[in-house]
């Protein structure tokens, strides 16, 4: 695999969807690391009046995901609000993550929990995390009272749709059928793969149960819908910009697949996926509002005209993290390439997770509190150096199944404020600098 080009995750999908031995290797190199990208063909005067300036103006950007799940430490919004303010936050990064079909109100969660097939112990995991429209809209609007330039940025998969779910903005359900058919089906281009071996194969490498969910297919016109009408309502619950994650991993996989980036099947995935970004543009401009949009960099390795993203995000490895050394040259050669190809665009670096050997785990599990706090300054120090942004790791991010240190002694999602890490201080040092 080339140096510097593809995330954990996408080596992952790349493995599960290859039937055929031999294809490729999975490499856990210091290299390989979660790419970004960004348009080189929008300018300003594309904008609306006044937007575009403000995410360019960030200094100090933190993780915390999801906002509406304090209850769960104990933590009132107002207390996230007072967390948020304390470090003098510009953007809050993946404030509202969307896996799971979310309800739109405490009141209708019954309901509709029950329309997806859900269980009474599901009913609580969505109350207890508050994990509705209506306290995502509630939260945002908290916040936005107290810090009205914040940039809240919502995040959404584009690798994922459940067996059973939902259209977050018209509240069709969805059933099997329908998401069955929005389902990736490498044979729909001649591939010598079937639908039913690369779903079974993508699933296991992305850790669902075989029916639970679907790596859907980007280039259907009703997951497009889908995927941005996710996008829409988290626009109308107050959201200033989307992050979609894998959004162009398809067309990756499809080209890796191929060995021709100019094959039908990577042309079509990769188009799909620009056009994504433009219809939540678009969506945004309908509202009189520009929402940024970004994503990681995966689109510069394919030779087509790149997307209108306005921001782009990294990750260190699992192995940078481990050896606690982020490799400066090969991360400066990162950024070369990324200017090169894209320009002066807004990057966006944070600790990524998804699976047990993710570089949040490594940070969470493997580094000790004075490590953790060290390695922090190291990467704000580092990244501010070479112009990029590192998101500081308030709140948020799956520290693995088999995580042995939780944060408050019970849960798997890092917080910088709980005792067993403590880097909350830090973080607030590190964020007064600026």
């Amino acid at each position: 695999m080339d140096k510097g080009k593809k995330t954990v995750i996408i080596a992952l999908l790349i493995v599960g969807l290859i039937l055929v031995s031999g294809c490729f290797k999975r490499s856990n190199s210091e290299e390989e690391a979660p790419g970004a990208l960004t348009p080189t063909d929008i300018t300003v005067s594309d904008w609306n009046e006044n937007a575009g300036s403000d995410l360019f103006e960030v200094k100090v950007a933190v993780l915390y995901e999801r906002i509406t799940d304090g209850a769960l430490y104990g933590r009132s919004n107002d207390d996230v609000i007072k967390l948020l303010k304390k470090t003098k936050t510009d953007l809050i990064f993946r404030g509202f993550w969307r896996w799971r079909p979310v309800p739109d109100t405490r009141e209708s969660a019954p309901e509709e929990v029950l329309k997806l097939g859900g269980t009474q112990t599901d009913l609580q995991a969505v109350l207890d995390y508050n994990y509705t429209y209506e306290d995502l809209k509630n939260a945002i609007a908290g916040i936005k009272q107290e810090m009205p330039d914040v940039i809240f940025v919502g995040a959404i998969p584009a690798q994922r749709i459940n067996g059973i779910d939902k259209n977050d903005l018209t509240g069709e359900i969805l059933d099997r059928d329908k998401t069955l058919e929005m389902a990736l089906d490498p044979e729909k281009w001649g591939i010598a793969v079937s639908k039913k071996d690369a779903q079974k194969k993508l699933g296991e490498a992305l850790g669902w149960s075989e029916g639970d969910a679907y790596y859907p297919d980007i280039t259907n016109p009703n997951y497009q819908k889908f995927l941005v009408d996710m996008a829409k309502k988290q626009i109308d619950s107050g959201a200033d910009a989307i992050w979609i994650d894998m959004l162009f991993t398809q067309a990756v996989i499809m080209e890796r697949y191929t060995k021709d980036p100019d094959h039908p099947a990577v042309k079509e995935s990769f188009e799909a996926s620009s056009k994504i970004v433009d219809d939540i543009h678009d969506y945004g401009d309908s509202k009189g509002k520009y929402i940024y949009v970004g994503s990681w960099t995966d689109s510069i390795n394919l030779p087509y005209p790149q997307p209108k993203l306005d921001f782009v995000t990294l990750s260190p490895t699992s192995d940078m993290i481990a050896r606690k050394n982020l490799n400066m040259a090969e991360w400066s050669s990162r950024k070369a390439r990324i200017r090169e190809e894209l320009g002066d665009v807004k990057i966006f670096v944070f600790i990524d997770w998804a699976n047990d050997d993710s570089p949040l785990v490594t940070f969470s599990q493997k580094l000790s509190k004075t490590e953790q706090k060290e390695m922090l300054a190291e990467m704000h120090k580092f990244f501010k150096s070479e112009g990029m942004t590192f998101v500081l790791p308030l709140h948020g991010g799956f520290m693995g199944n088999n995580a042995r240190v939780l944060s408050f002694g019970n849960s798997k999602v890092y917080d910088s404020v709980a005792p067993q890490f403590e880097t909350f201080n830090t973080i607030n040092e590190i964020s007064s600098s600026e």
